[in-house]
């Protein structure tokens, strides 16, 4: 059985041009996309772009049009040439909405949010929890704290016995955490 020939990135454009004028038939006449106004568009003649969608040299004279290809049938270059079932080529009806507000922003506030979004998003779920822990540190009192640190003291060195194979002697500083509102007494 012979090898299943890969679809190419000229193939798919080809392809999905047609299919976005031809959805676009139903619409008024002057408001459809058409291959007079994509050619338009290009600054060649129809005849000339239909040599391009059909012939053998397309690929050459759709790739150097390809930023106005997606300008003029306003699909972003992804959609026009990515593998179907790309995660470049299909958004989320989620991730549809969140670019819809996000293009709607001014630039200075995409860039701040962008940078918050890359600064999580390199996170790995270890770090994110001591973040979040790190965050809750902050907003309990002083007391609290205090407390805290003698319960993870007494926590860490029974666990450092544990692994030695003995008992942690008792820490003369220990209090009742449980005492202290918030902070729970650890188990033994």
């Amino acid at each position: 059985m012979p090898a299943k020939s890969r679809d190419s990135a000229v193939d798919r454009l080809k392809r999905r041009i047609a299919a976005k004028i031809d959805s676009d038939r139903d619409r008024p006449r002057d408001v459809r996309l058409s291959q007079k106004g994509l050619a338009d568009r290009l600054g060649v003649t129809k005849g000339t772009l239909s040599e391009m969608l059909s012939g053998p040299s397309a690929q050459r004279g759709l790739l150097a049009h390809l930023d106005n290809i997606s300008d003029y049938l306003g699909l972003p270059v992804a959609e026009l040439v990515a593998p179907y079932n790309s995660r470049l080529a299909e958004l989320r009806p989620e991730e549809q909405r969140l670019l819809a507000v996000w293009r709607s922003w001014p630039s200075d506030v995409r860039s701040r949010l962008l940078s918050v979004l890359e600064f999580f998003g390199e996170l790995s779920p270890d770090q994110i929890e001591q973040r979040n822990w790190l965050h809750d540190l902050r907003r309990i009192n002083d007391g609290q704290r205090a407390a805290l640190r003698k319960t993870l003291d007494v926590m860490l060195k029974e666990r450092a016995a544990s692994r030695r194979g003995r008992s942690a002697p008792p820490d003369p500083r220990a209090t009742d955490a449980g005492s202290v509102p918030g902070v729970p007494t650890p188990r033994r």
